[in-house]
């Protein structure tokens, strides 16, 4: 991090928490060496809605001890892997912010299936609106990360995405 900074760039952190006794050190770490902000992969994707709550409680909790912004990015694997339980995340929890990694949702939730994108895609809104650090990862279908070249219109839809981020 010391390099980045003396070379006049930000530095972002990331980091993986699977229990929230382990948030308030990570963020605390990550401001020390001086992260502008910090992404944070959340869970392992087992949890309990209480599990999840607790887990995002303690997000909110550090980023707010320590002054320093936490986007609990979607991402397979985690507590926001699922498109579902995330909306209903965010509806009991309106003050989290979100790293978008819309690849792993596109991909992973078919978004594009009986060539619904965008009905299906729109009822993200209430993510959109909380992304506060984005991912340009495009995927496919079947793939989580594919070329910008490739046949589709995949990069149509990630750039609708972004752009509702961006709003």
């Amino acid at each position: 991090a010391r390099a980045v900074l003396d070379a006049g760039l930000a530095v972002t952190g990331i980091c993986r928490a699977l229990l929230p006794a382990e948030v308030d050190a990570i963020v605390r770490a990550q401001r020390e060496v001086g992260c502008q902000i910090t992404t944070l992969h959340v869970g392992n994707s087992f949890e309990t809605d209480a599990e999840m709550d607790a887990l995002a409680a303690a997000v909110l909790e550090a980023s707010a001890r320590h002054g320093h912004p936490v986007y609990v990015e979607t991402h397979r694997g985690t507590m926001t892997q699922d498109l579902r339980r995330t909306l209903d995340l965010v509806a009991r929890f309106p003050e989290l912010r979100f790293n978008a990694d819309l690849s792993h949702w596109y991909t992973g939730h078919e978004l594009t299936y009986g060539g619904e994108f965008y009905e299906r895609a729109a009822r993200l809104q209430p993510v959109f609106e909380r992304v506060r650090f984005l991912h340009a990862r495009v995927g496919n279908p079947g793939c989580i990360q594919t070329g910008l070249d490739d046949p589709g219109d995949y990069l149509t839809h990630f750039r609708w995405m972004w752009q509702r981020c961006f709003e």
